[in-house]
Formats: structure tokens, sequence, C-alpha cells
């Protein structure tokens, strides 16, 4: 198995694919930084809007970043949408339960009998404008924006990856070397890459660990 997964490394195409991720990398560190600077302020948003009507998915910030997260890969959002817009009353989503009061007993998930108390649903015409707005713009923010870009990363460095193997391989086709010569030293290159990453990993989860 081994033998077949290093045999894989020698395929130009392969090569390239590897080292254009490689190079979308940089890229893609800076993309997340700004993805979850847009979760923190969209979350702070979240809490301050709809923490008393929906506490299970904007209760706090940390879990209002995670239910933004999964709005970005369009995960039901519409249903975090739709408790927000027709309040936790009016479509409660399987969560919520019509409350006068919050339960005594109550763990970050709602109440252990109950689900999450419905005490105050949020109705009001301009919190409905609010939510369509809200929703509206993260998706459109995130999910047709951001996401866009990580692709347009890996996609650039695959195309200066290819770039750059043609014009290596025309210096060496210039030189009268052969070009499975440098083939091979690249793919022992590459081995080597990554065995010593390998054991630097190894090495890091050893002290993490133990």
């Amino acid at each position: 198995m081994l033998h077949i997964f290093f045999n894989c490394f020698q395929i130009r195409e392969l090569q390239v694919i590897i080292m254009g991720l490689a190079a979308g990398l940089g890229s893609v560190v800076y993309i997340s930084m700004l993805w979850l600077l847009v979760l923190y302020l969209y979350g702070v948003v979240g809490v301050t809007l709809f923490a008393d009507n929906d506490p299970f998915h904007f209760g706090h910030l940390p879990m209002a970043m995670l239910t933004l997260f999964r709005c970005t890969t369009l995960e039901d959002w519409t249903d975090v949408m739709y408790i927000n817009y027709y309040g936790c009353d009016g479509y409660d989503s399987g969560l919520y339960a019509p409350a006068d009061r919050v339960s005594r007993i109550k763990g970050w998930a709602g109440s252990i009998f109950n689900g999450f108390d419905c005490v105050k649903p949020s109705t009001s015409p301009m919190h409905k404008w609010a939510v369509v707005l809200y929703f509206i713009s993260f998706t459109f923010i995130t999910t047709f924006t951001v996401l866009s870009l990580f692709v347009g990363a890996v996609v650039m460095g695959m195309i200066e990856a290819m770039n750059d193997a043609n014009e290596e391989e025309k210096k060496i086709v210039s030189r009268g070397e052969s070009p499975e010569a440098i083939k091979v030293i690249l793919f022992h290159i590459t081995m080597l890459v990554i065995v010593s990453y390998g054991l630097l990993l190894t090495q890091v989860s050893f002290h993490v660990f133990v």
C-alpha cells in the first residue's frame, strides 16, 4: 500500500495539485481570519438581538458563533431564521415550550424536561425586519463570498504551481536533461518533507498527551 501511495507522487498532475494546495495555504489562513471576524461580529449582534427569543442558538457568544457556522454551511439555516422571525411561540422547531417563567432546573441545552422555555418571544415588525436583514446579509457575505475566496485561493495556487512546473520543464529540456530525472529528485524531496512532517507531528503529540 505504501509503495503504491509513494508511486502516486511521481504523477505530474498529482504533484501540481499538492503544490497548488500548499501554495494556497497562505491565503487560506488570512481568509479564515476574515471569516472568524465576520462570525464574531455577527455573533455579538445576534446575542444582542435574539438571546431572549432564541437562547438555544444565541444564548451566549460561543453558541451564536457555532450557530452562524452552521448557517454558513446552509444546514437548516432557515429554521434558525424562522424561530427569530415568527418568535419562539410561533415557530418552536421542536426546541421550545410555552412558559411564563424560566424553569428552575435549567442546563445549557434548556430545561431538562421541557426543552427551552419560550418566555420572551419577539414578534414586532421592526424585529422581523432586523431578522431578515441579519440572516440574508450574513448568508451573502459568508456562503457566497467568503467561502468562494477559499476556492479561489486554491485555484490560484494550482495555476501558479502549474505555471512553475511548465517553466521548470522547459528549463530542463533546454539544458538537454531528462525530465524523468528531475521527477525522481522531486519525488524524493517530497517524501523527505512528508516523513519529516510526520515525525514532527509525532513528537508534538507525544509531548502533548504524555
